[in-house]
């Protein structure tokens, strides 16, 4: 299932297309407890979640919590540079239960790291994230890994005009399978979009541009696609 994306499917169990755990889910919020202090050169935070990087709840699963947190210096220039971190269990309790006994005493937790930067001078922003994850696998292979950034490059040339560009790049951990030949366990890809975008009022913008995207494996190997914005904020 190399390359599916999101919509996966296997020959055991359900046999459904249906989107598989991400790396980590931008789109879904975590419960938890977080505490933040600020100064004026720096900025750290630290929480205590039900969920994981990849798999937030509301409702705990697996008797286990998730601790993050994330310190970030700014200083005099706008350069601001940030470190982050979280570890917890990933695996539900009923899916544990039907491992054997060996097994279910392995680790199964999802480790991840970041660095994230920011520099904005001028008309300039240049943004920055290099990040890694770690899952532990009681099957199979003792971890499973990815390690995914992106670079950022926006200009405004005029006051309610403004152009950006990004890059991204995702990759995963080798495996050696039945073949015997190492292979990564999910398609490795790049990502590159460019943007224009026009500030309306002060409270909305419009951006139009396109995406393009290379995959070095699966059925699909390159598609591409425009994409349209309206943001608005109170």
């Amino acid at each position: 299932m190399r390359a599916r994306g999101w919509r996966p499917s296997y020959p055991l169990g359900s046999a459904d297309l249906a989107p598989g755990l991400p790396i980590v889910a931008y789109s879904r919020g975590d419960t938890g407890v977080q505490v933040q202090w600020t100064a004026e050169s720096w900025t750290a935070a630290a929480a205590v979640t039900r969920g994981t990087a990849a798999d937030p709840r509301v409702r705990d699963n697996n008797s286990s919590v998730t601790v993050s947190s994330r310190i970030a210096v700014m200083r005099p220039s706008g350069l601001v540079i940030g470190v982050s971190g979280s570890r917890g269990a990933w695996i539900s309790r009923d899916v544990r239960s039907l491992l054997p006994a060996g097994q279910q005493k392995r680790g199964t937790s999802q480790t991840l790291v970041g660095i994230d930067t920011e520099f904005a001078r001028g008309h300039w922003i240049l943004r920055g994230e290099w990040w890694h994850s770690r899952f532990a696998v009681p099957t199979l292979t003792p971890a499973l890994s990815s390690t995914g950034g992106f670079v950022e490059a926006r200009y405004r040339f005029r006051p309610r005009w403004q152009v950006s560009v990004r890059a991204d790049r995702l990759t995963f951990s080798r495996i050696t399978g039945e073949s015997s030949v190492p292979t990564s366990w999910d398609a490795p890809m790049w990502r590159a979009e460019g943007v224009l975008g026009y500030r309306v009022s002060r409270h909305v913008d419009l951006r139009a541009g396109y995406q393009f995207n290379w995959r070095e494996a699966g059925r699909v190997r390159e598609r591409g696609f425009p994409t349209l914005q309206v943001l608005v904020w109170f």
